[in-house]
């Protein structure tokens, strides 16, 4: 039987994968709400910090949940316990469960959300889009190539399967050919300079508004808005997991589970 770590321990282990010093300066990834020296048998993932991921986590004896988004972005000077985020803290506090977040840290980390996006897309040859400043050969977004040139409807048919999704919105194109792609996992609709100055043919991401999406078509740039949640979930939890193999070679006895979260967006 392996030993049991705890959450300052797990916590430790999760920042040395994904330095918060890789974090955007506006974000807060690390201990949202905690209970450093608990022993921890269990821990769940999740996209966002939630009631539901909360009662999750406690059906299955989980002391830790980690979520890609945080829970607090700014100071918090009140808190209304039965409106967000009040009430994800209450409900995590009266059941003892601690929550951490790995957000753009972990967005820009080696194996994170982008590698991982990349990965899961077919690309290789991978670079990074947007340099770290803290640290080389990490950053936001990756771009790569796909094995060989493929047809639109070719790529829109990986991009779906790939992320489980039955829809996916697309700017105007006249190119019917693609084979450099760049991935942006969340909102990456900022990333467009970016893309074109790297060479892609189609940038993968969420988000894009409207004049993103003009700035885009005049710039001969495919876009796919494949959502917030499928461009982070799926990879979020492939990354959680390899994180869990790791955590078991240190011979750490803990169960990892995967929250159960729908996109809050639903396509009629």
């Amino acid at each position: 039987m392996g030993e049991t770590p705890t959450v300052k321990e797990v916590l430790k282990f999760l920042q040395k994968a994904a330095p918060e010093c890789l974090a955007e300066s506006w974000d807060n990834p690390g201990l949202q709400i905690g209970f450093p020296d608990r022993p921890l048998q269990a821990l769940l993932s999740a996209l966002d910090p939630s009631v539901s991921a909360v009662e999750q986590a406690a059906s299955k004896g989980a002391g830790l949940i980690v979520t890609h988004h945080p829970l607090f972005f700014k100071p918090v000077s009140s808190l209304v316990l039965d409106r967000f985020p009040g009430d994800v803290v209450e409900s995590a506090v009266t059941r003892g469960i601690s929550l951490v977040s790995l957000h753009t840290n972990l967005d820009s980390a080696r194996d994170g959300i982008s590698d991982t996006l990349a990965e899961m897309i077919g690309l290789r040859d991978l670079e990074v889009l947007e340099e770290s400043r803290k640290d080389e050969g990490v950053g936001l977004g990756r771009i790569g190539n796909l094995t060989e040139t493929e047809t639109l409807e070719q790529v829109f048919a990986r991009i779906k399967t790939a992320l489980g999704l039955s829809h996916i919105r697309v700017t105007a194109y006249s190119s019917t050919f693609v084979r450099r792609v760049a991935v942006v996992g969340g909102s990456g609709g900022g990333m467009i300079t970016e893309a074109v100055d790297a060479g892609a043919d189609m940038l993968i991401t969420g988000d894009i508004s409207h004049h993103q999406a003009l700035d885009a078509v005049q710039r001969g740039l495919i876009v796919v808005d494949a959502g917030h949640f499928a461009t982070e979930r799926a990879a979020f939890s492939r990354v959680i997991r390899k994180l869990a193999a790791s955590m078991k070679k240190l011979g750490w006895a803990l169960e990892v589970y995967t929250a159960e979260e729908v996109d809050p967006l639903t396509v009629l």
